[in-house]
């Protein structure tokens, strides 16, 4: 019984930390929510971001989630969205948006 109990109580943890930890995409930031009781938020800024990267083991593949690294290499840092539901679309998003700075910044340039 007492074993049970705590079976389900680790159960509970999982699966809720799980659903309460969310990653609002915007324009130009991402927004990491987290947490059960208390919600701490972190807001990453998307402008000196350089690529995406996408990391999948066996079951990542098999189930569609994986971990999306982001680096920028003006900051000499990496962020990591961990567990993200169809990282490929997800990741191609991210590219789509440093494709259009990138061809946003050559205007401006080609027009000096």
């Amino acid at each position: 019984m007492v074993l049970s109990l705590i079976e389900l109580v680790i159960v509970l943890k999982v699966t809720l930390g799980w659903a309460n930890n969310v990653y609002e995409i915007r324009d130009d930031s991402i927004i990491h929510r987290q947490g059960i009781f208390t919600l701490k938020e972190d807001v990453y800024t998307l402008r000196n971001l350089g690529s995406a990267t996408i990391q999948q083991g066996f079951w990542g593949k098999l189930l569609n989630y994986g971990t999306i690294t982001l680096s920028s290499p003006i900051l000499k840092h990496e962020f990591y969205l961990l567990d993200v539901h169809n990282p490929e679309n997800v990741a191609q998003s991210f590219d789509n948006n440093i494709d259009d700075k990138t061809k946003k910044a050559d205007t401006i340039r080609n027009r000096s």
